[in-house]
């Protein structure tokens, strides 16, 4: 009985810990983004101020820092990887993980589930 009791506390903590990011998504001026098709880069493409992309990923980050996991593997490389100042955001088909820097050069790295087509707003047809 104790054992079933360990276990079911640890599944809690496994499955329960849900962290918030912190990241100064306001400040973020511009990204880089990579669109990549069968593990190679097809393109690479910037986005500054007034742009629809960069208004698009800081809604999308701003309507999303809640729910994020901790992730301790290295994830293999999604569709779309967008990089900015302290942070990296890995797009897969149905998830994302962001890596951001934190005070003291400490990183976090996050893992979160999201539907397909919520990065829509990066793609167009010439972009997997």
């Amino acid at each position: 009985m104790t054992k079933l009791i360990y276990v079911a506390l640890f599944l809690f903590l496994l499955v329960g810990c849900k962290t918030r990011i912190n990241l100064a998504i306001d400040s973020v001026e511009t990204i880089s983004v990579a669109y990549y098709s069968d593990y190679e880069r097809v393109e690479e493409t910037e986005f500054g101020k007034g742009s629809r992309e960069l208004k698009g990923f800081k809604l999308w980050m701003s309507q999303n820092i809640d729910g994020w996991e901790k992730y301790y593997a290295t994830q293999a490389i999604g569709n779309i990887y967008i990089k900015g100042d302290g942070f990296t955001l890995n797009v897969g088909p149905d998830w994302v993980v962001l890596n951001y820097e934190q005070p003291k050069d400490n990183y976090s790295q996050l893992y979160k589930s999201v539907a397909a087509g919520e990065f829509g707003f990066l793609n167009n047809d010439e972009k997997p």
